[in-house]
């Protein structure tokens, strides 16, 4: 009978999970990243009581945890944590990233590299995917050094006589460099790595360590046994692993070419850049994908820099003929004009984005950009039923895991055109698709608002309420406000 008893599953405790998310978010926000790291380790223990894919939920509570145990430096249990929450969903989009992150920091950049891809082709329009995708690419030429600048001349005769030679050649090595020192002889070391390096590896932290090393020299450091002594060494330690890491993402040797290069990039004088536009070719050669800045302009667009990055993607659009790169920058300059509340332009940008989206061999995630886009436009125009075919199709190539946006935009414009029960497909489908807390707030919120429309006050109310408990634990004043008003709106009719 007991044992019977020890196989009833637990029960997954909602409100507990909610209210300790919220807690962790809060102090990992103000940097207490242990104490997050108890705090999420406590929320996933009440949504996944019986194993850690019990409730898709608690793989968000291991993404998070992950991200925190980055913060400490623990890079194995990050990547243990990325790695239980794809265990069962390979497509899940905040276990790839949190997987990506762990690899990177742990100075694995090919695989690192590998899990970007896999997340950008899973959605592309979300901007860290493309800026780890940058990092590890440039960590990987820093370390290892672009192939470019290393040709390989393979000679025409390569007998065995003369690969034997070579061979000889390379593996004999002379013995170390001896000095006389009262009739022995010493080997001398090899020289230390320059404080200098050092230095510039660590930046403003040098200080720091110089300040701890100082504290090892005092007289109460002495003794095998001292806690205090124990910790300052952990923060060398620590400072020293965080060089190693600097010095394989990016030699000293890249950081020196970086400065030259800015250096020779200075802005021309009148004169110069006069002469230099006169020697220049009319015709300048088309631009390759890989010289577009792409990383720079959606950096522009997070940064709210829109009509920075609208002006920096239309001056390279008219310098490609690529269909990929020209939907690509033409998704840019829509969202840039969407961020800048100019929803005509932004819809002429996607329309024009998507005949090169849909070209051979073009990418499935930017022509769901550009058809998300396309849509978002034509709902700020006014025109809902225009923009549920570009919803529609968008659904189709979006994954199952991140289809809650779409079909919550497509629930909002069946709700706009007075259609409630396709509306309430669309909303109900959307809630039970949501993994984010955000998303499932939103869709709470559409099926509410669709079931006050249809007078099903009950179902309403209920649904309300479950949106009012995700706005409390994020701690997002507007909508709890609005969900407040709507509640007491309904209870007075």
């Amino acid at each position: 009978r007991q044992g019977t008893m020890d196989a009833i599953p637990k029960a997954v405790d909602l409100p507990t999970y909610q209210r300790i998310m919220a807690e962790g978010e809060k102090l990992e926000k103000i940097g207490s990243f242990d104490k997050a790291i108890t705090a999420y380790t406590k929320a996933f223990e009440a949504v996944a009581p019986n194993g850690p894919l019990e409730d898709p939920i608690g793989r968000n509570c291991l993404c998070a945890r992950s991200g925190c145990y980055l913060q400490v430096g623990n890079h194995e249990l990050a990547l243990k944590d990325a790695e239980l929450a794809l265990k069962e969903d390979k497509a899940f989009i905040k276990g790839i990233f949190a997987k990506a992150e762990a690899l990177y920091f742990k100075g694995d950049f090919e695989f690192a590299l590998v899990y970007f891809h896999r997340g950008n082709k899973l959605r592309g329009e979300l901007q860290e995917f493309r800026l780890g995708i940058q990092k590890a690419r440039e960590a990987i030429i820093n370390a290892v050094g672009s192939p470019e600048a290393c040709p390989l001349e393979v000679p025409a005769d390569t007998g065995f006589q003369r690969s034997m030679s070579a061979s000889s050649k390379n593996t004999l090595k002379k013995p170390p460099r001896t000095q006389e020192t009262g009739g022995r002889q010493t080997v001398r070391a090899p020289p230390a790595a320059p404080d200098r390096s050092v230095r510039q590896l660590l930046g403003e932290l040098y200080a720091d360590r110089q300040y701890l090393e100082s504290l090892l020299s005092e007289p109460w450091a002495a003794g095998d046994e001292n806690d205090m002594a124990t910790l300052v060494q952990g923060g060398i330690s620590y400072l020293d692993t965080r060089t190693d890491f600097w010095r394989q993402q990016k030699p000293i040797y890249a950081r020196e070419y970086e400065q030259k290069q800015r250096t020779l990039k200075k802005p021309l004088s009148r004169t110069q850049d006069s002469t230099s536009r006169s020697t220049t070719s009319a015709a300048a050669p088309a631009a390759t994908d890989g010289q577009i800045p792409f990383a720079d302009i959606d950096t522009m667009l997070d940064d709210n820099e829109a009509s920075e990055a609208v002006a920096l993607a239309t001056k390279w659009l008219a310098k490609t003929k690529s269909p990929a790169a020209r939907a690509r920058l033409q998704c840019a300059i829509g969202d840039g004009n969407l961020d800048l509340d100019n929803a005509e332009a932004a819809h002429k940008a996607f329309a024009a984005a998507l005949p090169d989206a849909r070209a051979k061999g073009g990418d499935a995630a930017v022509l769901a950009r550009a058809l998300g886009g396309a849509g978002r436009a034509l709902v700020r125009l006014g025109r809902h039923r225009d923009a549920l075919p570009h919803y529609q199709e968008c659904l189709t190539l979006t994954a199952e895991a991140d289809q809650a946006w779409v079909l919550h935009e497509i629930g909002r414009c069946h709700l706009q055109l007075k259609d409630a029960p396709a509306a309430l497909e669309a909303g109900t489908r959307a809630r039970d698709v949501a993994v984010s807390d955000q998303w499932q707030l939103n869709s709470h919120v559409l099926v509410a608002e669709i079931h006050v429309e249809m007078s099903n006050i009950t179902l309403a109310i209920e649904s309300f309420d479950a949106a009012r408990v995700l706005a409390q634990a994020r701690e997002d004043e507007a909508t709890l406000a609005s969900i407040n008003a709507a509640l007491a709106q309904i209870r007075r009719d």
